[in-house]
């Protein structure tokens, strides 16, 4: 399926459709939707979509999130504080 043909073929009602879509949570739903607005669907293309929509409205899974997920603070170590290095100081002459 040719996903920028499919997208042409919402016409007007692409913004709604694209709304109601990011909220299927399952490739039958998807179809359904699309049925229900009178279009064609098949399994495989409702899952590409259904991943693609999910991307676009930033929806992670964990482990996605556990790899961007950043910052560790070990009350070990020194601080960026205590190493000069915070921004917010520099700009606000603390330290």
């Amino acid at each position: 399926m040719d996903i920028n043909k499919f997208m042409e073929s919402l016409g007007e009602k692409k913004e709604e459709l694209l709304i109601k879509g990011t909220q299927c949570t399952t490739a039958e739903e998807l179809m359904a939707l699309a049925v229900e607005n009178g279009l064609t669907l098949d399994r495989d293309s409702a899952t590409v979509l259904l991943e693609l929509m999910q991307l676009k409205t930033g929806e992670l899974s964990d482990d996605e999130l556990d790899s961007v997920a950043g910052g560790f603070f070990d009350k070990g170590e020194k601080s960026a504080r205590e190493y000069g290095d915070y921004p917010s100081d520099k700009h606000n002459n603390i330290g």
